[in-house]
């Protein structure tokens, strides 16, 4: 099996590189047989949060998706630092993130063009799942009116993570060729639902995008294009939408990792 795979983000409109809190990993094993990304989105409230999202997708990925050890090196992180009485507190109450992760497995055979996926997501981070143009699956939400501003999020404090498996979605299905997969932060999912349920366009428009460049032009179009209650399509969020495609034809070529989660922690 072969997967291409391309990541395109930006910041808040505003903000610098260094302010993005979403984060976002690849892994490919060895033998081909097995694909795993994810993509976090760190709540911009609380401290930190850019840290924990990287640790989270970073885990998911490495296949070791255990909040206690992504806890602790946080913890071991914040602690080593220098901070006054304000920023101590704050950390104090912990970081929060959504989580979607996607992993693929190969064919049978190399005479199959299939395979089988596999889903969890946790809060607001979405998968969709393409085929001949047409949204096959939503994970974990399938309408934009269903976002709202508190979603269940993984924290790094034990306690806050008690319904952990009751807000825990996972789901599986089969990729055929010419499928390919989506994972985005909120701001990215709730504007793609939204803009394929009104004018069913926006499968076409993300197949489109094949630079950062064009990526940006369209968030800046869609931040600015405001609807009839004079609000944006697209809110001024952190912004991540990941491209997936696997192959199980060998003409094509392995997939590579865009770029490490923020800070590449492990």
């Amino acid at each position: 099996m072969h997967v291409t795979c391309r990541t395109f983000w930006l910041p808040k409109g505003g903000n610098t590189a260094d302010e993005y809190e979403d984060a976002f990993a690849t892994h490919i094993d060895a033998t081909v047989d097995l694909f795993r990304c994810a993509v976090s989105d760190g709540a911009t409230e609380t401290s930190f949060a850019a840290l924990w999202a990287a640790l989270l997708a970073e885990s998911y990925v490495k296949a070791d998706f255990t909040l206690a050890t992504s806890q602790e090196i946080w913890h071991k992180h914040v602690s080593a630092l220098d901070l006054n009485w304000y920023a101590e507190e704050k950390a104090r109450l912990g970081a929060f993130a959504a989580i979607v992760g996607l992993t693929i497995k190969s064919a049978p055979s190399a005479a199959q063009q299939n395979g089988n996926w596999e889903c969890l997501a946790v809060g607001d981070c979405c998968l969709f799942h393409i085929r001949n143009k047409q949204l096959m699956h939503a994970i974990p939400l399938d309408d934009w009116r269903k976002f709202d501003s508190s979603p269940f999020l993984l924290s790094t404090a034990p306690e806050r993570n008690k319904n952990v498996a009751d807000n825990t979605v996972t789901s599986t299905g089969t990729w055929e060729a010419g499928d390919f997969f989506y994972l985005m932060s909120d701001a990215a999912a709730s504007w793609f639902l939204r803009r394929q349920a009104e004018r069913r366009d926006a499968i076409k428009l993300l197949s489109a995008i094949n630079s950062q460049e064009m990526f940006s032009a369209l968030v800046s179009r869609q931040r600015a294009a405001l609807d009839g209650q004079g609000r944006p399509f697209l809110r001024n969020d952190d912004i991540t939408v990941m491209s997936v495609r696997p192959f199980a034809d060998s003409s094509h070529s392995k997939s590579k990792r865009d770029r490490p989660a923020s800070g590449n922690l492990y």
